[in-house]
């Protein structure tokens, strides 16, 4: 009877050991901000980049992502910034469900051609 007690007493440790390792972890709750700070488009970092040969068809690129990301998005300001010695157009959009955005593009590729 006590090689029994050992054994059931073992399988009972086996079962919280493995109850211990199987502890489940919730994600971090990230909010809205942070999750378009990871997007393509919301910052320097993370800018869409625009490859043209030109102006006018770097420009046509900006828009083209803005109408495919944002459908129904209305143009609020645009901005040239330079970061890092690069040049970066800044546009603020507000999308159809009314939530102001600043997207970065990237236009080393075209900037003053």
């Amino acid at each position: 009877m006590g090689s029994q007690k050992y054994i059931l007493l073992l399988a009972l440790f086996a079962q919280l050991f493995l109850l211990r390792c199987a502890t489940i972890t919730r994600a971090p709750v990230i909010t809205p901000e942070q999750a378009f700070s990871r997007i393509v488009g919301s910052s320097f970092e993370n800018a869409v980049k625009i490859n043209a040969d030109n102006s006018f068809e770097g420009i046509k690129a900006e828009y083209d992502w803005l109408e495919e990301h944002f459908p129904g998005y209305k143009f609020k300001e645009q901005a040239l910034m330079i970061y890092q010695g690069k040049p970066y157009d800044c546009l603020t959009i507000i999308t159809k469900d009314g939530v102001e955005k600043m997207i970065y593009f990237d236009i080393s590729s075209f900037f003053g051609k």
